[in-house]
């Protein structure tokens, strides 16, 4: 559920870290008016969300027995996420993203509505239960990518970390006190009564949304179509090892952790035999240690390695599930939760914010949506595998299972560690400008694929040198838009190199610098550097008129 989308906490490099020790406070964020209405409204929408959650899944708990059924509420809310994450991030990416947002938010209020009257008049059943979860799950994709966009427009760019790690806070406190007063609700008056109250929530954004007025898309670059734009965020993310490594972590961590979220509704209905405002206490008390856990965790990371932290929030999250296998008290089993929300909340620093603080505007919803589609997926998967597990086993037994498969994760940091992740830029000391390629006239009006190459002349006592950094080139030059890349020598005159690098288009040509980093703008000149014959290396530019692949 939206639940699963965490804390976050700065991943960056030595030079971020050292700055932040020294400026940074996690409160200063809350100074800007824009990010303090931002906060406010989002936090009412999450603890909404929170709310629709412990409802929906008590309502299945009312309409069956089936664990397998109950853990699909959970599945029927990522799946969505799973399934049109990626045209959510770029559609996030290519119009306003104050109108998506409202868009999301209208929708998904009107959704809960009518769930909620059906649920008065005794008319939702099984199915509809489980498609208004899945429609909630789209507009909560949607909200999200944008959302995630829209904080590094909001602050300034020092305090980027700070502002991440208060998302989490807020995420967390939400997750505490929402479940609390859902299962209030539920008890007090109804579960059609609880849904009319959660339909309300989203329009809290809605001051934010008024005041708040900025251009997404740099009037520099040129318009993207869908596909082409689902591509390049994909072929980032691909070029970019450290965050392929951070997203088979968050598929094992999540994918694992959701039998806590599959399994626990129905332990705590069949087997304890509490009521809705005990589960949502539990899960309150679960948000508590969120809260705890995102605060120290920021904190931590700014003298430990994200790696360090992955590894002690896997084993106390696995500790909690083999833990609440054999709970029977409830001041017990709160307290094991209370760890469990530790270890969550710790296990997911850096694991999304890696992702978003590396990412360039241009790209940051679909590098989001890449994070969305990949948690939802876990979060689809394992949640049917685990009730499927508990359906022919114990629910007891599958939750032992998930513990030790849980503690096995810790495998992957043999090939997938989590590394530092260059920060996009220094607003305060930003690389210089690198300008655009030059593109003839009438190649700049053609559709069709082009192929640029640049001759370089290197010092053959520094060929091996230049070699290296042109490797890092080559995934430069793919992360912000060439479909193929390679650097060839020239046999008969030794130092002689060709680049080649195609791209779908000459406007992705001309955006390609924009699109850079400072660190890859960096390298770039370093790599012009090496060239001894004139001032820039030759350029020519040819264009497809035949295509023989199949």
């Amino acid at each position: 559920m939206p639940t699963l989308a965490g804390s976050n906490v700065l991943f960056a490099h030595h030079e971020a870290r050292e700055h932040a020790r020294t400026t940074a406070s996690v409160l200063d964020p809350l100074k800007q008016g824009y990010f303090l209405l931002f906060m406010a409204g989002t936090f009412i929408g999450s603890l909404g969300a929170r709310m629709h959650e412990i409802a929906a899944v008590w309502l299945m708990t009312e309409l069956t027995t089936s664990p397998f059924m109950i853990s699909l509420v959970t599945t029927a809310f990522s799946l969505p996420g799973f399934l049109l994450a990626l045209p959510a991030g770029a559609i996030g990416d290519m119009f306003d993203r104050r109108r998506l947002l409202l868009f999301s938010q209208s929708m998904m209020a009107t959704t809960i509505a009518v769930l909620a009257l059906l649920v008065l008049k005794g008319r939702a059943g099984p199915g509809i239960l489980l498609t208004e979860t899945a429609l909630c799950g789209l507009f909560a994709t949607i909200a999200t990518t944008t959302t995630d966009a829209i904080v590094p427009q909001i602050v300034k760019r020092r305090e980027f970390s700070a502002a991440i790690a208060l998302t989490g806070v807020r995420y967390h406190l939400s997750r505490a006190l929402g479940p609390l007063l859902g299962g209030a609700l539920v008890t007090a008056a109804s579960l059609g009564h609880a849904f009319l109250v959660c339909a309300i929530t989203p329009f809290a954004i809605l001051l934010f949304l008024w005041v708040w007025h900025h251009s997404d898309r740099s009037a520099d670059l040129p318009p993207e179509h869908l596909g082409a734009a689902l591509r390049t965020g994909l072929r980032y993310v691909r070029y970019t090892p450290e965050l392929t490594a951070v997203l088979v972590r968050l598929i094992a961590f999540v994918g694992v952790g959701s039998a806590m979220w599959a399994l626990l509704p129905a332990y705590v209905r069949h087997h304890l035999g509490l009521d809705a405002f005990h589960y949502g206490m539990l899960f309150g008390v679960f948000g508590f240690g969120g809260v705890f856990g995102t605060t120290f965790a920021f904190r931590l990371n700014r003298t430990s390695s994200g790696e360090s932290v992955m590894t002690a929030a896997t084993v106390v999250f696995a500790v909690t599930l083999l833990l609440i296998a054999g709970m029977r008290s409830v001041p017990a089993l709160a307290a094991t939760l209370f760890l469990g929300g530790v270890g969550w909340s710790a296990g997911l620093v850096g694991l999304k914010t890696a992702i978003q603080v590396a990412a360039p505007d241009w790209v940051r919803a679909r590098i989001s949506a890449i994070h969305l589609l990949v948690l939802h997926g876990a979060v689809a998967v394992g949640s049917a595998s685990w009730g499927a597990l508990a359906w022919h086993l114990k629910t007891p037994t599958a939750m032992r299972y998930a513990g030790i498969t849980m503690i096995a994760t810790l495998v992957l940091a043999f090939r997938y560690r989590l590394a530092a992740v260059d920060a996009v830029n220094d607003e305060e000391h930003p690389a210089p400008r690198i300008p655009p390629l030059e593109i003839p006239a009438a190649a700049a009006q053609e559709s069709a694929p082009l192929m640029i190459s640049l001759e370089y002349r290197v010092d053959p006592n520094r060929a091996r040198e230049f070699e290296d950094l042109m490797q890092e080139i080559g995934s430069i030059r793919r992360r912000v838009g060439a479909t193929f890349w390679g650097l060839f020598s020239d046999l008969s005159v030794p130092g002689k190199y060709a680049e080649h690098f195609v791209v779908q288009c000459a406007l992705d040509a001309r955006s390609m610098h924009d699109r850079m980093t400072d660190p890859e703008r960096e390298k770039m000149s370093l790599a012009q550097s090496f060239h001894t014959s004139g001032l820039r290396p030759q350029m020519r530019h040819q264009w497809m008129v035949c295509d023989t692949r199949d």
